[in-house]
């Protein structure tokens, strides 16, 4: 009966052994369930946010676009526009030139017309 009680308690050390065993692995399992369920946590927030950044980046990317072909759109308005105020101002010294053509005709010619009347005159007055 003495190896019989010698086997058992042996065999009891060894279960209690085990048992022991079984309990810090099952704790160590739970500490690192409680760490991976604080990182899986984690890991949706930052996922959350790196999806909320991509919209923000996105969306700031199209306005970016939209407002690259604003910024063309208006070259090519401004630069239509410049045409045009270089044809106007070519217009507008022309018309000038030409008036002041016209100008220096009619004075001349009212020149012209005042010495032949004054010649007229003159010619009259000597005569008398």
């Amino acid at each position: 009966m003495l190896v019989n009680n010698e086997v058992s308690e042996a065999s009891n050390k060894v279960v209690l052994q085990e048992l022991q065993d079984t309990r810090s692995n099952l704790s160590r399992l739970t500490t690192q369930h409680t760490k991976c369920v604080g990182l899986e946590s984690r890991l949706a927030r930052v996922t959350m946010e790196k999806e909320d950044l991509q919209q923000e980046k996105d969306s700031a990317n199209q306005k970016a676009r939209v407002a690259e072909a604003r910024v063309v759109s208006l070259r090519d308005r401004v630069s239509r526009l410049q045409e045009q105020l270089t044809t106007l101002h070519t217009e507008l010294d022309q018309h000038r030139n030409h008036r002041l053509e016209l100008s220096e005709e009619i004075s001349q010619g009212a020149r012209s017309q005042l010495e032949v009347w004054l010649r007229s005159k003159v010619g009259f007055l000597c005569f008398l």
